[in-house]
């Protein structure tokens, strides 16, 4: 677990010397800009060295990109963007060597508008990812740094080495990771299958499979709907799981060193207090929670 705190801090501070938040600094401009033609439903892809970005929706059928960054983004780095049968790529590269430079840092953020209906497809060497209000599927990945989606429809693939996950009002199948940060994903409507290394979970939604894991923290889970099974596991931490009345499950809740309470009336206890087994109403798709040292709660 130490070691897991101290190589997520080591990472944080280097992201904090490579890349800056240009809202947070008065020496970032527009360094570049693009408008490139397209179509609905086709697909954004950014292959940026380093950089937040962010993306919105708009109603034209373009990509408008906008590059903010410092003199070094600007000097260091070129800007692309271009269309291919498949959509947009917006891309950054190094131009100028910086390997030798001293107290080097670089600031950049991509501020893009896609159509409503698009898919997206993002790689950053380090920095945040945010989206809203799309309907496509969306893959993203940093090096370093958060991921915000809100009100997106479509299935989301997510990673970063080090950054919490936010999602809200995610339609479709969620797959997303993080080495490091807390995990908060609210209002889903389908399967979620998530992990961290270290950090928080709350989740909450309905009508979907649940996995989620991390190896020291906190699990919440509010659930609603149909069954379609729930594993839930932590390395050092609590587990509270909130299921409706009449929800059908076989469950299987466990913990080493702590406590475990269920509100339901039908149980069968083995091993009280280490194991307990539960069986939900008429009993169906497994519902298990596993926690190395913490309590389990079970309530409706």
């Amino acid at each position: 677990m130490r070691f897991i705190l101290l190589n997520f801090i080591s990472l944080f501070i280097i992201m904090l010397l490579f890349v800056k938040d240009s809202s947070a600094n008065d020496d970032t401009k527009l360094i570049a800009n693009f408008n490139v033609t397209t179509a609905p439903g086709k697909k954004l892809k950014v292959n940026a060295y380093a950089g937040g970005v962010k993306i919105e929706t708009w109603k034209q059928n373009e990509v408008k990109v906008e590059v903010y960054g410092n003199e070094n983004a600007e000097n260091y780095f070129t800007y692309t963007a271009n269309s291919d049968d498949e959509g947009v790529i917006v891309k950054s590269a190094v131009k100028s060597d910086f390997s030798n430079k001293k107290n080097f840092n670089i600031n950049i953020e991509f501020k893009i508008s896609v159509p409503e209906n698009y898919n997206v497809d993002v790689v950053t060497g380090g920095g945040g990812i945010s989206i809203a209000n799309l309907t496509g599927d969306v893959s993203l990945n940093t090096s370093g740094g958060g991921i915000k989606l809100s009100k997106i429809v479509g299935n989301v693939t997510g990673s970063t080495s080090g950054g919490n996950l936010k999602y809200d009002n995610i339609v479709g199948n969620i797959n997303s990771s993080t080495s490091g940060g807390n995990v908060k994903i609210l209002n889903f409507l389908g399967n979620v299958n998530v992990s961290t290394s270290g950090g928080n979970m709350e989740l909450e939604g309905t009508n979907g499979s649940v996995d989620a894991s991390t190896s020291g923290g906190n699990i919440k889970l509010v659930y609603g709907g149909k069954n379609m099974g729930i594993d839930l596991n932590t390395s050092a931490g609590n587990i509270n799981v909130r299921v409706p009345e009449d929800f059908d499950a076989d469950a299987d809740l466990s913990t080493s060193l702590g406590n475990i309470n269920s509100d339901f009336a039908k149980v069968d206890k083995e091993m009280m207090s280490a194991k307990l087994k539960v069986r939900l109403n008429n009993g169906g798709n497994a519902l298990k929670c596993v926690t190395s040292a913490g309590n389990i709660s079970l309530t409706k």
